[in-house]
């Protein structure tokens, strides 16, 4: 995870990831812009997490059943 301030000024969050972690079935990468200068800091772990406990529920109960 992390965040990159860019020439204007702006800061962008980036978050890369696996899970789980002992035996990963899936991989991610978010990435948000701080397009209009709102602190963007740590909404891409955010919202990657809430990807992935979504991802790895429909892995637990079979493809969407």
């Amino acid at each position: 995870t992390g965040t990159a301030q860019i020439e204007s000024g702006k800061i962008n969050s980036f978050f890369m990831g696996f899970a789980p972690f002992d035996t990963p079935t899936l991989a991610i990468s978010v990435v948000i812009e701080g397009n209009d200068g709102s602190d963007v800091e740590g909404y891409a772990a955010a919202v990657a997490g809430k990807v992935l406990s979504s991802a790895l529920n429909t892995q637990s109960n079979g493809s969407g059943k």
